[in-house]
Formats: structure tokens, C-alpha cells, sequence
């Protein structure tokens, strides 16, 4: 299974139909409402990222799996001193 896009996450979280009390007041419409719109942003612009040519070796995941499997890691060069 890929990695899902922004819009993919977004998508997948609005088919559950979640309902939530935040700050005492029942919401259906979670999307919308200011306290979780945000972060949900926040979490499709990191999937988004995640397919970035730019930003996307930041979101390689390295496992022993996969070293079982003969799959190589991908090696990222350490940072120099001072940065």
C-alpha cells in the first residue's frame, strides 16, 4: 500500500464520519471546527511532503525488516558540525 496524499488523509478522515466533544460542544463536522482544522492541515501537508522530490528522503524509515529482506536502507548523509 503507497503512502497516502494530503488530499488521500483528508478524504479517508472525513469517510469515518467522526463525532467528538471538544470543549463540552458535540461536533459531526470535525473539518470545520477551529480547534482540529489545523492540525488536520498540518498532518496532510506532511504527506504531502512525503512525495515531495525536495523534502522526501526526510521521511524514510529505516528497519531491520527490511534488512532481513535484502532491502537496503536508504543512507542519508550526516549532518556537518554546526548545523
Amino acid at each position: 500500500m503507497a503512502l497516502k496524499t494530503g488530499d488521500q488523509y483528508l478524504t479517508s478522515i472525513e469517510s469515518l464520519k467522526l463525532t467528538s466533544n471538544i470543549l463540552g460542544e458535540k461536533t459531526n463536522d470535525l473539518s470545520e471546527h477551529g480547534m482540529v482544522g489545523p492540525s488536520r492541515k498540518a498532518v496532510a501537508f506532511t504527506f504531502d511532503a512525503a512525495h515531495h522530490p525536495e523534502t522526501n528522503e526526510m521521511f524514510c524509515v529505516e528497519s531491520s525488516c527490511f534488512l532481513r529482506q535484502g532491502i537496503s536502507p536508504v543512507r542519508r548523509p550526516s549532518p556537518s558540525p554546526g548545523t
